[in-house]
């Protein structure tokens, strides 16, 4: 009982003591390397997990701390908390909630870990998603941008934190946001069946400032030479005249084709020169001589979160140390359509537009 009343008398004193009056400035620092993480079982080694990760245009800081905040950097919404999964050898995707500020990339860090990782969207410029307003606040500059992390294949532990933070042109800092990610095994992802399959691309339309497209524009075929045409027992013929059956004589098409399996994704792509045969064509089909041009394919990977319709895809260099992606948003998925968004910032203007891309199977 005595030493119950001695704690009491200890911080009575602490707070109504004092050896003199005095006058002085309060200055009010943000804690910024301080997170409040859930309590991890089987933790994974916050500088192993680090050494082995790549960070889509992310450079490595060894040995610093994580920048602190500043009083006017970028805001994001720091109460928005989501806990991630991610398999092993494959990409941790997160979509930043960025409220207001210039964001120009991101500050990441494994929580623990003595280095950290700066992501420079600049460096990217030309070859990514440029910056367009997302559903998150006012915020300006590459705030339509993901955090891409590959993980390596083999991972010692289950959990782990993670930090990131926006800076601006100015190296402002935000407050930081802390992920809890749970590592699964391979092959334990989960996948939306309805996504998997060969889709055919079919037709785009755009919406910006101003401007409302509506209509779905065919793009497949582009005319070159048009001509008109008639038809005698049954036989296409040229016109000099002009006629109601007009068809393209000359032209470029192209064929576009994108196949999604559990964890990747495929683009095969190809294109010829397409000339009318009007030898071997008849007023009800037409036939044609191709010259082919092109003849492309693409590979990678796909992060796809069904709970904010949102899929990326990932693709990596040859040395596999860079990682490029660009993300859409699933307008529509049903058995035979997928229409996928994609939001472009002029760099040039503060027009923002959108392009859908419609395909089919």
């Amino acid at each position: 009982m005595k030493l119950h009343y001695l704690i009491v008398a200890l911080v009575i004193c602490l707070f109504a003591c004092k050896k003199e009056d005095k006058t002085g400035t309060v200055t009010e620092t943000v804690h910024d390397t301080i997170y409040n993480p859930i309590p991890i079982n089987n933790a994974v080694d916050p500088d192993d997990l680090s050494g082995g990760i790549t960070v889509g245009y992310g450079s490595r800081v060894a040995d610093a701390t994580f920048p602190a905040a500043s009083a006017d950097g970028p805001v994001i919404d720091t109460s928005y908390h989501r806990l991630y999964k991610v398999v092993e050898g494959n990409y941790l995707v997160i979509y930043p909630p960025n409220l207001s500020g210039n964001v120009a990339g991101y500050y990441l860090q494994i929580a623990g870990a003595t280095s950290y990782f700066k992501i420079d969207y600049t460096k990217a410029k030309g070859l990514r998603n440029t910056a367009g307003a997302r559903n998150y606040g006012n915020a300006t500059g590459y705030v339509d941008s993901t955090i891409v992390i590959k993980m390596p294949i083999e991972i010692t532990g289950n959990r782990f934190n993670l930090m990131y933070a926006a800076y601006d042109s100015q190296n402002r800092v935000s407050l930081p946001i802390t992920a809890n990610v749970t590592v699964l095994p391979q092959g334990s992802a989960a996948f939306n069946d309805s996504l998997s399959g060969t889709w055919s691309y079919a037709s785009f339309r755009s919406y910006g400032d101003g401007y409302n497209n509506e209509v779905w524009a065919q793009d497949t075929l582009k005319s070159y030479s048009q001509k008109y045409y008639t038809c005698n027992n049954g036989q296409l013929a040229e016109s000099s005249a002009k006629t109601e059956l007009s068809l393209t004589y000359y032209g470029f098409v192209e064929h576009r084709y994108l196949t999604f399996s559990r964890y990747n994704y495929s683009i095969k792509s190809n294109g010829a020169y397409r000339t009318l045969d009007l030898v071997n064509s008849s007023c009800t089909s037409y036939s044609y001589t191709y010259i082919p041009s092109y003849d492309a394919s693409e590979t990678g990977s796909i992060s796809y979160d069904p709970s904010i319709h949102r899929l990326t895809m990932i693709s990596e260099g040859s040395s596999n140390a860079t990682l490029s992606y660009i993300s859409y948003d699933v307008i529509s998925l049903t058995a035979h359509q997928l229409i996928l968004a994609y939001n472009r910032y002029d760099d040039n203007s503060d027009v923002q537009n959108t392009y859908q891309y419609e395909y089919t199977k």
